[in-house]
């Protein structure tokens, strides 16, 4: 009996012992298994024995900055396993370096890459599994660098994309995939560089396009698949610059869109999907600028619209949606400006409107649905314009009212009503027009000399 009371505890025990065992190995299982190894420092110009023994350890990552500089390197072969660099990696006067063949493993570049001054680089061969650099990407005057070739699988940069001072080469062929960039987009003294082929792919920037003002470029082409800018859009000083061709999918921008003083630029037709644009609209200066022709989807804009000194433009075409504006609407200095009967749906402006110096405007009837401005109203130094009929409409202003100078106007009466019903909250100043009727003259209806 004894016997068979021990056999059974032993059996028990061995049971439970066994069950213990099999528990274990399946915790064993499920606990993460580290399959990389980490280098904790960085590598500063590292001579060929540590090179040799980051190679012969296996190590895939390394944990901080790789840095060459003032450096006789001739190539990577002893970084072939390393698969990410978590800092910094900086290539910057290193005389004898052709390309980056040996970095084949690389995936990721946790901080900066920085490719600066090394005259005998041809191209980023080597690179092709680079797909993510966290930080900016910055190429300079590297002088026989003539392709960007080998950065094909680059997708994103978390950052901004620089490249400066590379006289030869042609395009951005190289960054065939890059999708998003995290920052600007800065082109700089490239003399070859003239258009963006290459960036087929990029739909997003959250900074903004940067160029010199030395730049060659003519269009936009190559942005063919861009859709959003978050931090606005400045085109400024392009010299040859006659459209905007490749900016046709561009639906957003997030800042201002200035384009300022192109002195070739014919048409903004191209961009032609823009329906958002948290910023203000300024289109200045562009000596050749026939038709706007753009902004058909665009119906507010969240701060100044400012159309100013572009001497061949007739109409505004393209702004017919525009019903809200929450800064100004300034029209000035528009030699050829006609009209602004693009204007007819536009019901309110939150700061001011000024339409002055168009010295062929005949009329401002297009802001016939104007009810509502804040600030002031200015009509002056407009030639050829003879009524104020397009205002009828207009029933407050939270500011003053001024006409002034407008050598051609004798009509007064579409401000009627808003006389009527005292709707203006600051100063009416009437002088040097034509014909300058007091507030009650234009009440009591003698606010015309047309001619019957």
């Amino acid at each position: 009996m004894c016997h068979r009371l021990i056999l059974r505890v032993l059996i028990l025990f061995l049971i439970i012992g066994c069950w213990s065992c099999e528990k274990k190995t399946t915790e064993d299982e499920i606990l993460p298994v580290e399959d990389s190894k980490t280098y904790s420092g960085s590598l500063i110009n590292p001579d060929t024995n540590l090179l040799k023994t980051i190679y012969d350890g296996d190590y895939e990552i390394i944990a901080e900055n790789v840095v060459f500089s003032h450096a006789n390197v001739q190539n990577f072969k002893y970084l072939a396993r390393i698969k990410e660099i978590s800092g910094d990696f900086v290539i910057e006067n290193c005389p004898e370096i052709l390309n980056f063949k040996g970095l084949d493993s690389l995936n990721t570049i946790g901080g900066d890459f920085r490719v600066h001054s090394n005259e005998a680089l041809t191209s980023f061969t080597g690179l092709e599994k680079l797909s993510f650099i966290r930080k900016d990407f910055s190429i300079a005057n590297n002088t026989n660098l003539s392709h960007i070739q080998g950065l094909n699988g680059l997708k994103e940069i978390k950052q901004s994309l620089y490249i400066q001072f590379q006289d030869a080469i042609e395009d951005l062929s190289g960054f065939s995939n890059l999708e998003e960039l995290g920052g600007n987009l800065m082109l700089y003294s490239n003399r070859k560089i003239t258009s963006f082929q290459g960036l087929l792919n990029l739909k997003q920037i959250w900074g903004t396009i940067l160029l010199s003002g030395d730049n060659e470029f003519v269009d936009f082409s190559g942005l063919e698949s861009l859709e959003s800018i978050h931090m606005g859009l400045r085109i400024s000083n392009y010299q040859n610059l006659s459209s905007l061709t490749g900016l046709s999918t561009l639906k957003y921008i997030f800042g201002n869109l200035e384009i300022v003083n192109n002195p070739r630029l014919k048409s903004l037709s191209a961009m032609t999907l823009l329906d958002s644009l948290n910023g203000a609209l300024i289109i200045t200066h562009n000596d050749s600028l026939l038709y706007l022709d753009a902004f058909h989807d665009l119906d507010k804009v969240k701060d100044d619209i400012t159309i100013e000194a572009n001497p061949q433009l007739a109409r505004l075409q393209s702004l017919g949606n525009l019903e809200f504006v929450a800064g100004r609407i300034r029209i000035i200095d528009n030699k050829s400006l006609l009209n602004v009967d693009e204007l007819h749906k536009l019901t309110k402006v939150a700061d001011g409107v000024a339409i002055y110096n168009n010295r062929k405007l005949r009329s401002i009837e297009g802001l016939a649905a104007l009810t509502t401005v804040r600030v002031k109203v200015y009509v002056g130094n407009n030639d050829s314009l003879r009524s104020l009929d397009g205002l009828e409409s207009l029933s407050f202003i939270d500011g003053d009212l001024s006409v002034i100078g407008n050598l051609s106007l004798r009509d007064f009466c579409a401000i009627t009503p808003l006389l009527s019903a005292n709707g203006i909250m600051g100063q009416l100043e009437i002088k040097n027009n034509y014909f300058n009727p007091s507030p009650q003259q234009i009440v009591s209806g003698d606010c015309s000399r047309n001619k019957k």
